[in-house]
């Protein structure tokens, strides 16, 4: 048990300390006749392969866990099992089979009492809700099981600043910060202390409170992130510091704030790297000691077995034959099948990793988009204009291109996406064109949100920016009118302009915008028709079945 406890607590400090103490953990519980930790021991090294981003040796292990738990009767793991599981779906952007062991472990969890795993779970599964209402009741509803359990503090924190962040109420989400500062600050959660700071200085100046968020940042949140050399908060905190001097119009501070944020980033970047790294050296050669263990005994046993092994051989040769001429009779039958599938299989992958690097990129524009405003403001400021109307005006339109470029590069990240409904998605592509070119969009959305996955929406978000992208490209000005509809558990997008057209036939042997529109309407089992000509404009009739 003291090995155990030990790899617990060096788990988010030493993560190479913390796995040689899980071995030494998982050599005792093998030994033992009696062994109860096995499944601990199993939980932690999957959830020290998963924060190394090992997928499938994490996978492996929580499902090693989950089995040793239920043979122990440790619905708690088991429970906690079931949850990682979910949330590694979840990073993989397969909304669907999280759920099922959302829904699995929250199962578990009331069958047993375990309310620090049901409070946990049901905020996890707070963020599929598309409709805000619906999730913020979810998320009271974990706050209300969590409030009264003990030792969940750190639980109710995490709760508490999901919900503060979702509550369109500013004085509400004030509140939930300062409940959830002084909790942490009382049980020196350090990292949640930062954070909640940082989003309760974020939340005043959305409420033009300027001086109480200095306050936030510069006497709590900047010391604190020092205090505790993390990096990474400390970049974040720094570049919403910048933001207040911004605000107070107050150039040459913003810029010296926002270089220091992305200076703290590139260190935070370079030391979870290093980080990174040791934990996947320690695992490869925790590893390759399995290997050698496992060679060794393999080869004891094939020297003992070999005679047996020989009449075996012979028995399945024999099966082997009759089995093949079955397979291939079948394979044959489903050959077509199989392959639809792994097309199917291959452009989802394609679409996570899409997915992730939007992310990125989303990421990089945000860090970028700051520093270079903030350096062009300096740069007119102190240039003497003989107008100062025009200097005024300069700055104003940098400013605002600023805020359009980070409210892009907020939407090209899908963690934003996920906080808009369908319907607002759709407005905000929308305004996005309308506002940067010419065109007049007309737009019909229909008067009830549709009940659309993740999936979905990411698919049609990106269909629908590349039917306005053709549009801006080819059409340049004029009319363009998309209509959507939902009827009988089917999802109907009719898009048409007065532009100059084309012969479909040609554009597709070389046109990437047709084809990414066409596999991305098949990846949601859907079917779209496409109708042009030149000079009669362009039609596309897109029609997706919601059914479950």
């Amino acid at each position: 048990m003291a090995c155990l406890k030990a790899a617990d607590d060096l788990q988010f400090l030493n993560e190479d300390s913390s796995l040689y103490y899980y071995e030494k953990a998982l050599a005792i519980s093998s030994a033992s006749s009696t062994d109860t930790i096995g499944p601990y021991v199993l939980f932690g090294i999957a959830r020290l392969n998963y924060r190394a981003f090992n997928y499938k040796v994490a996978l492996e292990l929580f499902d090693s866990a989950m089995t040793e738990a239920n043979r122990h009767k440790k619905y708690k793991v088991v429970s906690n099992c079931l949850n990682e599981l979910g949330a590694i779906e979840s990073d993989l952007n397969n909304s669907e089979q999280s759920r099922i062991y959302f829904n699995k472990a929250l199962q578990i969890a009331e069958q047993h009492q375990l309310d620090v795993q049901k409070g946990v779970i049901l905020a996890n599964m707070a963020r599929f809700e598309t409709n805000p209402d619906s999730a913020l009741k979810i998320l009271k509803q974990a706050i209300s099981i969590l409030i009264n359990t003990r030792e969940a503090d750190m639980e109710y924190c995490s709760v508490l600043m999901n919900m503060a962040t979702r509550i369109p109420d500013n004085k509400k989400a004030i509140k939930l910060y300062y409940e959830v500062i002084n909790i942490a600050e009382k049980a020196k959660y350090s990292e949640t202390v930062i954070a909640a700071y940082n989003n309760l200085a974020c939340t005043y100046l959305d409420c033009n409170q300027i001086r109480e968020a200095e306050v936030c940042l510069r006497d709590h949140a900047i010391p604190e992130a020092k205090k505790s050399k993390n990096t990474d908060w400390l970049s974040t905190v720094f570049e919403s510091y910048s933001e207040v001097f911004e605000k107070r119009k107050d150039f040459q501070l913003a810029y010296l704030y926002e270089k220091l944020s992305l200076k703290t980033r590139i260190e935070a970047s370079q030391k979870q790297a290093a980080t990174q790294n040791r934990l996947l050296n320690a695992l490869l050669r925790a590893k390759n000691r399995e290997i050698d263990i496992k060679e060794k005994a393999e080869e004891i046993k094939t020297k003992h077995d070999q005679l047996n092994r020989m009449y075996v051989w012979l028995s399945v040769l024999v099966l082997l034959i009759i089995l093949v001429v079955v397979i291939s009779f079948l394979w044959i039958q489903r050959k077509n099948l199989k392959l639809k599938i792994q097309e199917i299989d291959a452009a989802k992958r394609l679409s996570a990793i899409e997915e992730k690097e939007h992310e990125r990129l989303s990421m990089q524009i945000h860090d970028l988009i700051g520093p270079l405003s903030s350096g062009m403001m300096k740069h007119l400021e102190g240039i003497d204009f003989r107008d100062q109307e025009v200097k005024q005006l300069l700055i104003t339109r940098l400013s605002e291109a600023g805020s359009e470029l980070r409210r892009i590069s907020h939407r090209l990240n899908p963690l934003m996406r996920e906080q808009m409904t369908f319907n607002e998605l759709v407005k905000s592509i929308r305004e996005d064109y309308q506002g940067r070119s010419e065109l007049i969009v007309n737009l019909q959305l229909p008067p009830k949100e549709p009940e659309l996955s993740k999936e979905t929406i990411n698919q049609l978000y990106f269909i629908l920016h590349e039917l306005l992208m053709n549009a801006r490209k080819y059409v340049k000005t004029g009319n363009i009118g998309i209509s959507i509809t939902e009827e009988m558990d089917n999802l109907y997008i009719l898009y048409e302009d007065d532009g100059p057209g084309f012969e479909p036939k040609e554009v597709q042997l070389t046109g990437l915008g047709l084809m990414h529109i066409f596999e991305r309407v098949k990846l949601l089992k859907g079917k779209a028709d496409l109708d042009s000509s030149p000079g009669h404009g362009t039609r596309w009739t897109i029609s997706i079945n919601l059914e479950k």
